[in-house]
């Protein structure tokens, strides 16, 4: 049984072997098509970089699976306050699940869709700006749940009304 399962995993390394070797297309790239990039990091080193040069520390390549039966689940950062002016830009607020530490892929959710939009696998919240409140962010993984709240305040300036009597000021 172990030599046929040997035997299915040489076979399917050579054909995903042939498979990129044929969207190779010119002759200076290499025959896999990675233009000399094995994409081999430094031993003992899994972190990435993004495009920025900042490490990208969204998960780690070395670290075992988490359960997400027996992990507990917290939300980062807890109990945000947004102050938002009207007519400002939209903040964007990210959120990251962590199980047992580790940062994990759940499903996110929010109570209060009218307060703002939360991307349900990235975790981004953005307030709509029309309504100011609290709304409570849940994140599920397998059994798990975790919630935090997330309270936006609008901020509004009046330009003033006018300085004269009007209607209320005994009919002058």
């Amino acid at each position: 049984m172990r030599a046929r399962v040997l035997q299915l995993a040489l076979l399917a390394t050579i054909a995903l072997g042939g498979a990129i070797g044929a969207c190779s297309t010119t002759a200076d790239e290499s025959p896999l098509g990675l233009d000399g990039d094995s994409g081999a990091t430094p031993e003992g080193d899994s972190s990435a970089t993004t495009e920025t040069g900042e490490e990208d520390t969204s998960f780690n390549l070395d670290a075992p699976p988490v359960d997400p039966d027996a992990a507990s689940l917290a939300i980062e950062p807890a109990d945000q306050i947004i102050d938002l002016k009207v007519g400002d830009p939209l903040p964007k607020l990210s959120y990251v699940a962590k199980a047992s530490g580790a940062p994990v892929a759940v499903a996110w959710g929010i109570d209060r869709g009218e307060i703002g939009a939360l991307h349900v696998s990235t975790g981004v919240f953005t307030p709509t700006g029309t309504l100011g409140g609290k709304a409570t962010i849940t994140a599920t993984y397998g059994a798990k749940k975790a919630s935090t709240t997330v309270t936006v305040r609008l901020k509004m300036t009046e330009n003033g009304g006018s300085s004269g009597g009007g209607g209320g000021s005994g009919g002058v």
